[in-house]
């Protein structure tokens, strides 16, 4: 008899040290996407427009942020003012939604243009140089990401090259001549500049 109940206590004591549940996950929310009544806007300093949603998404319910108030500010009618030199993000969002503009501010008399460090070099095989592309106005300089490309593709070979920060640092491969082209988007327009690169 003795045994028996050893047994079955033993048998309870594992049952109860095996009821144990995880924890529940808070679910996930997925908002979507909606279009503004515009996407993207290229506008002075103090300047104002307006953004309304384009779809379904009601405007009284609509929340309004800016990724940086001290370019772009905008109060919760979709009401947008541009306060100083820069890009910024207006994004309308409610429970379920949202929806994004990207707005640039540059002043009246700006003419965007690519300055580079360099505009040609001359390298030996196995030399490294760097060169730092700029975007600029006459008064101020932009900050922008650049992506460089091979201007004549049927030039290979000469010369490769790695982004190191701020800078791209070309290394001479082989002798030849080649052009590579540093292009950067800024308020939807593109704006570049060419390197020449002559390899001994």
């Amino acid at each position: 008899m003795s045994l028996l109940f050893l047994a079955l206590g033993a048998t309870l004591v594992s049952c109860g040290g095996s009821t144990s549940s995880a924890p529940m996950s808070e679910p996930t929310i997925v908002r979507t996407t909606f279009y503004l009544s515009s996407s993207s806007e290229k506008v002075h300093v103090n300047d104002s427009f307006t953004l309304s949603p384009r779809s379904y998404v009601s405007s009284e319910n609509l929340k309004w942020i800016s990724s940086d108030s001290n370019i772009v500010s905008v109060d919760q009618t979709g009401l947008v003012k541009a306060l100083s030199i820069g890009e910024a993000t207006v994004t309308a969002y409610d429970s379920t939604a949202y929806g994004t503009c990207k707005v640039s501010v540059v002043n009246w008399d700006d003419t965007f243009f690519v300055t580079l460090s360099a505009d040609s070099i001359v390298l030996n095989s196995g030399e490294s140089y760097g060169i730092k592309p700029t975007l600029r106005t006459n008064e101020q300089i932009i900050e922008s990401e650049f992506g460089v490309t091979l201007f004549e593709e049927d030039v290979q070979g000469v010369a490769s090259f790695i982004k190191e920060g701020d800078r791209f640092v070309f290394t001479a491969l082989n002798s030849g001549t080649a052009i590579y082209s540093f292009v950067t988007t800024y308020g939807g327009e593109s704006y570049g500049a060419n390197l020449t690169i002559k390899v001994n």
